[in-house]
């Protein structure tokens, strides 16, 4: 439940009492980049630091942040509060010499924390898969309200035109991930547990962590607030066993739960259902982004809604105007007529989900070009990964995107096509494009770049047509 001693303790480093500069450490992340715009554009002195220049360190660039991309020791010069992402360890010189310093720091999440505290109606989206798809329809349905919320999303929304919006009015909605214990230094009035599975398992390292934090991330509105809950999810219920928080539940399978979907239509991959509340009918919806699990997230969406007191109708319209965000199944063109889509999956059970999607929209060749994230969660989830490619006709493998780690012997994007029948493995991202702009595509083929590493840019080195709505190309219902 909420800690009055710690929120006492964040609150005293509020931005409104910040006099000197605040660096980001790690700044070109999504959500590291999204706060330090948040602070600057309150008028607070930003300035960075990043191991790569990447699009995003370019364009905080051009609005005045100074960025150093190599430690020295100037670059903290006139910093009052340092934030960090966890990718930065205690002994980097870039956090340990603020810390030798007695320069106040604050991770990432904490600083996020500190934030959402202006605000009345803290809603926090987490689960293992679905947060930012979830995170950015309850952002549509508060927009369709006109409640002028505050948006934080781990990935672009084009609705808000980037990863997040300062709204003038009391819903702070966010994206709270589990990833080294970090959406325990939020405060929500509404904890959303979307669903909980292994992952990160460089921290967690088994499925009892994993439902343990999630356990506490429920407990943290308290009795005075909500943790709403995905019935359907085993893992989830069991985390709510003991909640301290008053527990509702969202469900596609079972009309006992709290908020239920009826009368599910699907077209082509793109569903409309209704939604009930409390055994009450609360509004009917149609999506404008194709695949199942969407049903879930936008029950997750609306049951949100429902406990922030957001009416039926805004609701309606928020998700059917909704059209995603970016690389969950973004449609970005076409490749010799192959349509070609970006997707973020890197989790087996995401990847199911992605290319289930795929067939259910009618496409008969589907070729997936995927990009492992992490040794740890490949060597963990081998088999799995193995199972989950069968649902594709090819599968083009890249090396793994090691992020934070170090490699493991034998755990390898070539072990793991060996053990695919239908996959290929590639030394690099312009071999693979070589391979697909040389080949002639039927007009019934996918091909999904789908990974959460660098992967995401070799979509641009193979598009021969650009596209951005499936309408255009006649796919499905269409998306408006």
């Amino acid at each position: 439940m909420l800690n009055c001693k710690k929120i006492t303790e964040y609150c005293e480093n509020t931005i409104r009492k910040i006099q000197g500069k605040v660096f980001f450490a790690g700044i070109g992340g999504i959500s590291m980049s999204a706060i330090a715009e948040y602070l600057l554009d309150r008028g607070v002195d930003v300035c960075g630091y990043d191991a790569n220049r990447s699009y995003i360190c370019d364009r905080l660039s051009s609005k005045g942040i100074d960025i150093s991309y190599t430690f020295k020791e100037e670059m903290y010069e006139g910093v009052e509060l340092a934030v960090f992402t966890n990718a930065i360890h205690e002994s980097d010189p870039v956090y340990a010499y603020p810390k030798s310093k007695g320069i106040k720091c604050m991770t990432r999440a904490q600083m996020l924390g500190v934030i959402s505290l202006e605000k009345k109606n803290r809603v926090g989206i987490a689960g293992t898969h679905g947060k930012s798809s979830t995170t950015g329809m309850l952002s549509s349905i508060s927009l369709a309200a006109n409640r002028d919320p505050s948006i934080f999303v781990g990935a672009e929304l084009s609705m808000i035109n980037g990863t997040h919006r300062d709204g003038k009015g009391e819903d702070f909605i966010f994206e709270a991930c589990e990833y080294m214990d970090s959406f325990l230094d939020f405060f929500p009035s509404v904890s959303v547990v979307l669903n909980t599975q292994l992952d990160h398992v460089d921290y967690f390292g088994n499925l009892e962590n994993v439902i343990k934090s999630f356990a506490k991330y429920i407990n943290i509105p308290g009795e005075a607030g909500y943790a709403l809950i995905n019935g359907d999810c085993e893992n989830s219920i069991k985390a709510s066993e003991n909640a301290v928080s008053k527990v509702v539940t969202f469900s596609v399978k079972d009309k006992n739960a709290d908020f239920f979907a009826d009368n599910i239509r699907e077209e082509k991959g793109f569903y409309s259902f209704n939604i009930y509340a409390f055994g009450k009918l609360y509004t009917d919806v149609s999506l404008s982004v194709p695949g199942e699990v969407y049903v879930a997230d936008a029950l997750a969406a609306a049951g949100s809604a429902y406990l922030m007191g957001i009416d039926g109708k805004d609701v309606k319209e928020g998700l059917n105007d909704y059209t995603g965000v970016k690389r969950r199944f973004e449609l970005r063109g076409k490749c010799n007529n192959a349509v070609t889509v970006d997707d973020y999956a890197h989790h087996p059970d995401e990847i199911r989900t992605t290319l289930k999607t795929a067939r259910k929209m009618g496409f008969d060749n589907v070729i997936c070009v995927f990009q492992p994230h992490t040794y740890t969660r490949t060597k963990a989830l081998f088999d799995d990964f193995t199972d989950a490619f069968k649902l594709c006709d090819r599968l083009m493998l890249a090396d793994i995107y090691s992020a934070r780690e170090e490699p493991i012997e034998g755990v390898t994007s070539e072990a793991l096509a060996e053990k695919c029948e239908n996959g290929e493995y590639y030394p690099s991202f312009e071999k693979i494009a070589e391979v697909l702009r040389n080949d002639e595509h039927s007009s019934d083929t996918l091909i999904i770049v789908m990974g959460a590493g660098s992967i995401v840019k070799l979509t641009d080195m193979i598009l021969t047509e650009k596209h951005s709505s499936f309408s255009e190309l006649n796919i499905g219902r269409g998306i408006k």
